[in-house]
């Protein structure tokens, strides 16, 4: 297992047993070639639109997350 395959389990909030909407957005521009790209960027928590604590069971606590 990759370091970032380690870093990707610890920072997605479903092991701490949340239920989460809204973490990632998608912004469109168009490139220098003048194709449109898209970029998928993680918001802050507090921007999450649902966010729904021990909903399910946890791996980890929602501190060490």
């Amino acid at each position: 297992m990759t370091d970032s395959r380690v870093l990707g389990v610890l920072k997605n909030p479903s092991y701490t047993g949340a239920y989460v909407y809204g973490r990632y957005h998608c912004e469109k521009y168009i490139s220098e070639s003048g194709k449109i790209q898209f970029k998928l960027c993680c918001r802050p928590i507090e921007s999450w639109q649902i966010l729904l604590k021990d909903h399910h069971e946890a791996y980890i606590s929602w501190d060490e997350y």
